[in-house]
């Protein structure tokens, strides 16, 4: 909201296109883990995971668009445009599986607890970005092919991977960051086999942050 009104943007309730990267993570297995669990340990389990997760995201530029159960949706690009866009999303992607091991599994393993595992799913492309609900009430978010892609990525993704699109990939060659191409696979709703880039554990890159 703050850079909003510092660069006197306007947010177009019908919606703009807009060009942005989008990023899915959820937990894997949540539904066995959490299986027999009162709710409000789940509820506390959660938390705990995405107060770790949501500074990431904001801590690299994001916007947090949704929380959907154990998962999270997140965009870069929107409100408020830059060309590190996929570059900070896929760099917020690894920070947050490095939080996740280093943060949020070294406080549930000293308490006796299951570590937590996340797979993640980055897209990058035209999107609709804007208002959407009735006069009542209204979420800003974005809709399109890549927020669908990123989904579907997410889900392909085993625990601790980061999967990217073709378009996410070549964003981020100027930024030096180094993907490893995977064989093209078949995504539902999607005609043509996608191009998948797995991203390293650490993200490589060849100049700073």
């Amino acid at each position: 909201v703050e850079k909003v009104v510092r660069q006197g943007m306007e947010l177009v309730p019908e919606g703009e296109l807009v060009v942005c990267t989008v990023l899915f993570s959820d937990i894997r297995g949540f539904t066995k883990l959490s299986k027999g669990m009162p709710p409000r340990d789940v509820v506390g389990l959660l938390n705990e995971y995405f107060e770790q997760m949501v500074e990431v995201v904001f801590s690299y530029g994001g916007t947090l668009d949704k929380f959907m159960g154990d998962g999270l949706m997140a965009v870069w690009g929107t409100p408020v445009q830059s060309s590190t866009d996929a570059f900070f999303a896929a760099k917020a992607a690894d920070q947050m599986r490095q939080v996740l091991d280093n943060v949020v599994n070294k406080d549930r393993l000293a308490r006796g607890e299951e570590p937590l595992f996340a797979g993640f799913g980055i897209a990058t492309g035209h999107v609709v970005a804007g208002g959407i609900g009735g006069a009542r009430r209204q979420d800003f978010t974005v809709i399109g092919d890549p927020v669908n892609l990123a989904s579907r990525l997410c889900n392909q993704a085993v625990a601790g991977q980061v999967l990217v699109c073709e378009e996410t990939q070549k964003a981020c060659l100027e930024d030096g960051v180094n993907f490893k191409a995977l064989p093209a696979i078949t995504i539902k709703g999607i005609e043509y086999p996608v191009k998948v880039f797995d991203m390293p554990t650490t993200v490589s890159v060849s100049g700073g942050d």
